[in-house]
């Protein structure tokens, strides 16, 4: 796969994708009382990124929503449409709700001339990371992170010229995967806490919207500061097929799985869920320990102390717990340790923009 950094315009088939249409006069009250996002957020103009749990708190979805068409439309991986459609009628009862697995154009646009070609096409995007705008025929929004990328949905008109230049889906995929934007394929449904894939980083929980299916341990988590997983970013020196759920090992135990990778001409980049604290900060694919990760920074904070910092304001009970008011524990290792064992990961390059922690 060629790299798109030097394409002024590009353009992805994002088959790979699948939409959820949510309609029916409580489609909004149902969603809100199911999701991890506040649906009063979501407008016409403004999508949301949010997850869906069960109830133990395990992550079913993660979806990307749009107010379209008197609808909400849940964008989210192909593999999980039907299930998550069969989970979520469950709860429906004699709510006004309809639920549609949709066959529906998904495309992806990226490069410094998208916007300018958005408008072409009768899309006017605000200047805010979430905005979204849509006609009759076409939604279009912006991803949070990357300022040159939109997704669409609907149908797409013909490109003025110069026509964009064709990726596959690997481009689009790598590119999220360096924005940090976590993913749930089949393969890692109900595998993760919204937290273990740092979904209230990038502005997918909310923690004053009230209750939702699994809102009580999400909740719990993130207040006891018991997050003993983070995602995090990697990359290997081989061009490699890496598979949503992939055992990753440390000194010869399994301590974590691929959250998405995605392979490129100088190697594989990936996403993936590992315990703050490994023996010696190693992360390999084999249990050999001879298919080394090579750590990646971040595009927002992921560190130790920004999560101490949450977990000391909102539960007076942890440093009693351990014994001692003026030290936190999380997973049984006082903050020195953590600090002296913590998985090396670099600061990201001077210049770049971070997300704000409010939102993706």
């Amino acid at each position: 796969m060629n790299a798109v950094e030097n394409d002024s315009l590009w353009s992805v088939d994002l088959s790979y994708l699948g939409i959820l249409r949510v309609s029916g006069g409580d489609r909004r009250t149902f969603l809100q009382g199911q999701l991890t996002q506040d649906l009063d957020r979501l407008s016409p103009e403004k999508w949301i990124f949010s997850g869906w749990t069960s109830p133990k708190g395990r992550l079913l979805t993660i979806a990307q929503l749009f107010d379209w068409r008197d609808s909400i439309w849940l964008l989210m991986p192909a593999d999980l449409i039907d299930d998550v459609a069969k989970r979520l009628a469950i709860y429906i009862l004699r709510s006004d709700v309809q639920l549609e697995g949709c066959t529906i154009g998904i495309a992806g646009l990226g490069g410094p001339n998208s916007i300018t070609t958005a408008q072409s096409l009768g899309i006017t995007l605000a200047d805010e990371p979430d905005a979204s705008a849509s006609t009759e025929n076409l939604c279009v929004g912006r991803l949070a992170g990357d300022p040159t990328r939109l997704v669409a949905i609907g149908d797409l008109p013909p490109f003025p010229t110069p026509a964009p230049t064709k990726r596959d889906s690997d481009a689009w995929r790598l590119q999220n995967i360096r924005s940090g934007i976590p993913v749930i394929f089949a393969a890692t449904s109900e595998a993760f806490l919204p937290q273990m894939v740092n979904l209230d980083l990038c502005g997918g929980v909310s923690f004053d919207k009230g209750c939702y299916t699994g809102q009580e341990i999400v909740a719990r988590t993130q207040n006891l500061g018991r997050v003993k997983r983070r995602m995090f970013r990697f990359t290997h020196a081989a061009k490699l097929e890496l598979a949503p759920g992939q055992t990753i090992f440390s000194a010869g135990r399994s301590v974590g799985h691929v959250v998405d990778g995605a392979s490129l001409d100088a190697g594989t980049e990936l996403l993936a869920v590992v315990p703050h604290i490994s023996d010696d900060g190693n992360l390999a694919l084999d249990e050999a320990g001879t298919e080394r990760l090579n750590p990646e920074p971040m595009p927002y904070d992921v560190s130790l102390a920004h999560i101490l910092v949450r977990s000391n304001r909102q539960s007076s009970r942890c440093g009693r717990k351990c014994g001692n008011s003026n030290t936190s524990r999380i997973d049984g290792e006082s903050v020195k340790s953590i600090t002296s064992l913590s998985i090396p990961i670099p600061r990201p390059a001077v210049g770049g923009k971070p997300y704000s922690s409010a939102r993706i």
